[in-house]
């Protein structure tokens, strides 16, 4: 085996448990099978330039890096967290931005002097709208955990807050509750699934 091919193998192997990622996690992440990403590790066959490129990005690092005996480990576990980090900020001011519109139809309807009764609402349907922001977040960067918690909120809180709408009007529509039961499996279902 080459110095080269034996360098990417132990890179890939050695980044993949840095970052606690089986080798199934890996080959989702890269639309490979876990057979391949294996093999790359055994150093029985080399990743294409594509795939290098996808592994250094993801792991914040240069395909130099993956091609060379050495880099620079703690560096990577340093950005990694930085990113995570970053995310979460992202996560977090999506939340409050949708908070701060809560707040503006709450001092608007105020201001206006429309809906008194139920103007508690404002701050009742920031909760699901929040809950289905982390959703797709959580989706869309593959976080399959924080996924399913956040479809459970977004499910329950939205629920509630249609409860809570139909109260307000003279409603009391509390066998909506029932559609969230199975509606539950599905998402505890799935989850376990990809797990």
């Amino acid at each position: 085996m080459s110095k080269i091919k034996e360098n990417i193998a132990n890179n890939i192997a050695e980044l993949r448990k840095l970052h606690k990622m089986t080798q199934q996690d890996l080959a989702e992440r890269l639309n490979y099978t876990d057979k391949a990403i294996s093999k790359w590790e055994r150093g029985e066959s080399t990743p294409d330039v594509e795939s290098l490129s996808a592994l250094a990005k993801m792991f914040n690092l240069t395909v130099d890096d993956l091609l060379n005996e050495t880099f620079d480990k703690e560096q990577t576990l340093k950005q990694e967290k930085n990113q995570k980090n970053k995310s979460i900020a992202k996560i977090a001011l999506g939340v409050l931005t949708i908070w701060l519109i809560g707040t503006v139809v709450f001092v608007y309807s105020i201001i206006n002097h429309t809906g008194i009764n139920g103007l508690w609402l404002s701050f009742i349907w920031p909760i699901p709208a929040s809950c289905l922001f982390v959703t797709v977040v959580s989706f869309i960067r593959k976080y399959k955990f924080t996924l399913s918690l956040a479809a459970s909120g977004t499910l329950w809180t939205f629920l509630m807050a249609i409860y809570l709408q139909m109260f307000v009007i003279g409603e009391n529509i509390w066998i909506i509750f029932l559609v969230g039961v199975p509606l539950q499996a599905i998402i505890v279902i799935t989850y376990w699934i990809r797990s």
